[in-house]
């Protein structure tokens, strides 16, 4: 038998176990609350979970931009996950070349200074990637498959989201404040509202996002904007050097001051280009797998997934911004130093690094953040823009509208109610054109005309055709009387037929009785 002490000892040994375990406990992934019926709770964070050592913008509150409603907490597809370390996404990934240690630096750098971790790829030499895989010059080539790559990843690993830089990507200041309006509209453009439950902030309709990009254009078919309007990021359109532009008439007048110029718009897109960054969600993923590995395809990533929001194929569906979100920083040396697909054969040298497509540069502030700065510069300069704290620069906050027909609308009613009406007359319009001008009983079809003028030559208008046939040649000669006098002639073996109308058989006699 024990002694009492003993006993005793043992229970408040068992009892200082059990509180010292229930203090430390292990990480998991983070679930879905609803795969385990938690509806109303999201996942906390583990006591052991990495801590992020100082940053100087750390202070970033959701409240400050977001003021039309409080900060929400973070969890599964809440809008304050984009002011998180993979700004709302699963995983984030940069692709590099292993021997650009110089872009690895600088990446890392500026990443580092925005406090967003990320998970590097190396990029693959076209080489590398065997010339029976993509009718692509090398360089093009592992471009391509380094993207791919990622894209596997994510379908082989169940990977929900993903935002893929590539090493030269340099962007705001204000990346996570921009962030946020850009899931907020994502949400917009997509029919879904911001309080729907999602796995992602951004919602769970997209496929790709296209946040740092060279090209843009609108889809036709689809008419909802998200604005952000006031925002101090956007550059004046003599600065944008996007090759396509969407249309910002409704938003933008003509003036010589660039403040006049802080409108960004996000929207379905039906065109872009570059991959400076793009986010991709997984099923946008597989998509993309499917269509740039298992079917015949022969352009470059961007090019591709580009006409994959043209043709709408698989339903791809395609956000973008305009003027872009993420842009990219050219180093200083030989000009073609920035290029892993392109040699250093240009002779040009650059002096100093810069940036573009973007108003307030991580890249080119790096040695104001460094040195505790509270005020950042653009990439024109103090004289020609004023610097700016990090809240002012991220203070532009969107809303939604639709347009149509050049006119901005902000009430979805009254935007359908004309939209449909315009329909209504387009469709009662079109039908006027497509009749033929005689009556139900008169009606007579084109091609028994056809028949009559091979039997007989018809009055002033018509074509009088004769035709001789010798050891496989045929002479045909037509001639034919102009409205205005004027004649021509031709071998109608070899004539093409001047239009539509002329391929159906129609007279000119059908001709004069239809509407033009």
């Amino acid at each position: 038998m024990f002694p009492r002490f003993e006993v005793a000892g043992f229970a408040i040994t068992l009892v200082i176990v059990f509180l010292f375990c229930s203090r430390f406990k292990p990480a998991f992934p983070d679930l879905d609350p609803s795969v385990l019926k938690y509806e109303d709770e999201a996942p906390e964070a583990s006591f052991v979970d990495d801590v992020e050592p100082p940053n100087p913008f750390e202070d970033a509150e959701v409240g400050d931009v977001f003021s039309q409603q409080p900060p929400e907490e973070t969890g599964v597809g809440k809008l304050a996950d984009t002011m998180n370390s993979t700004l709302g996404f699963g995983k984030v990934f940069v692709i590099s070349m292993p021997d650009r240690a110089d872009k690895r630096d600088a990446f890392s750098l500026q990443a580092r200074l925005s406090n967003i971790t990320f998970q590097v790829r190396d990029g693959v030499p076209g080489a590398d990637v065997p010339a029976k895989a993509l009718p692509l010059d090398a360089g093009a080539t592992g471009c391509w498959r380094a993207h791919l790559n990622i894209m596997q990843e994510m379908v082989r690993e169940n990977i929900q989201s993903a935002l893929v830089f590539e090493d030269d990507a340099d962007w705001d200041v204000a990346i996570k404040y921009q962030m946020l309006q850009a899931a907020r509209a994502t949400r917009f453009v997509t029919g879904q509202p911001e309080d729907a439950k999602s796995i992602s902030p951004y919602g769970d309709d997209w496929d790709i996002i296209w946040f740092g990009h060279c090209a843009a254009n609108t889809d036709p078919e689809h008419d909802r904007r998200f604005v952000v309007t006031d925002d101090p990021t956007v550059l004046p359109p003599w600065s944008r050097s996007e090759f396509i532009k969407p249309d910002m008439s409704a938003w933008e007048e003509d003036s010589d001051d660039y403040l006049n110029f802080q409108t960004r718009i996000y929207f379905k897109s039906s065109w872009n280009s570059c991959t400076a960054a793009y986010a991709i969600s997984l099923r946008g993923a597989e998509k993309v797998v499917f269509t740039e590995s298992m079917v015949p395809y022969n352009d470059p990533v961007d090019n591709g997934m580009g006409a994959m929001c043209n043709q709408h194929f698989l339903d791809f569906t395609c956000i973008a911004p305009f003027p872009t979100v993420v842009g990219i920083s050219k180093p200083a040396g030989p000009s073609n130093r920035g290029s892993d697909i392109r040699g250093l054969e240009n002779d040009q040298v650059v002096e100093q690094g810069w940036s573009e497509r973007l108003m307030y540069s991580t890249r080119q502030n790096i040695p104001r953040i460094l040195t505790g700065e509270e005020d950042f510069v653009s990439v024109f300069g103090r004289d020609d823009v004023a610097s700016m704290s990090l809240k002012d620069i991220g203070s532009g906050t969107g809303h939604g509208e639709w347009v149509w027909a050049g006119t901005r609308y902000f009430n979805e009613d009254e935007y359908k109610a004309v939209r449909d009406t315009d329909l209504k007359q387009a469709e009662a319009e079109a039908g006027q054109e497509e009749g033929i001008g005689v009556g139900v009983g008169d009606w007579q079809s084109p091609i028994e005309p056809e028949r009559e003028q091979d039997e007989h030559e018809v009055e002033d208008g018509s074509v009088a055709i004769t035709g001789e046939q010798d050891g496989g040649s045929k002479e045909v000669a037509a001639e034919m009387k102009l409205a205005d006098g004027a004649g021509a002639s031709g071998p109608e073996s070899e004539r093409e037929p001047d239009s539509e109308r002329e391929m159906l058989g129609l007279t000119p006699e059908l001709l004069e009785a239809q509407p033009q």
